[in-house]
């Protein structure tokens, strides 16, 4: 299953504060069981929290992709995962979803001065081929 693991990380240079990443920060999911970059034909997305603390998830297009909708909202995610199944290939299909899809992952055990998300690819994404 595709998995992405929130994970916390020290900052460049030695800084003894925390920066949390999501590992890795781009993702490839399919539902499509004969597509080689998926890892199970399924189509379940998995994001994991490694972070030590709360961290909590938010897919501002989830609605589009998974079935059923991710709430609108940060949804807590469980130290053993938080796991979305994609819609039907044929659903995804018909309606275009092919692209790429930002997420934001707040984690509140970082300092007061940090912003507290999670960086990734720019932010972090999944990407529906």
């Amino acid at each position: 299953m595709p998995t992405i693991t929130i994970r916390r990380g020290p900052r460049s240079g030695g800084d003894a504060a925390a920066k949390f990443h999501a590992d890795p920060p781009s993702r490839h999911v399919t539902p499509d069981p004969d597509h080689p970059d998926t890892d199970k034909p399924d189509g379940e997305v998995m994001w994991v929290n490694a972070t030590g603390g709360r961290a909590q998830l938010w897919l501002p297009n989830g609605a589009r992709v998974f079935d059923p909708a991710p709430p609108d909202t940060y949804t807590d995610i469980p130290h053993n995962g938080l796991t979305y199944k994609l819609k039907p290939k044929e659903e995804l299909e018909k309606v275009g979803v092919k692209g790429n899809y930002e997420y934001s992952v707040f984690c509140s055990n970082v300092p007061f001065s940090e912003d507290g998300f999670a960086d990734g690819n720019s932010p972090p994404n999944y990407d529906v081929p």
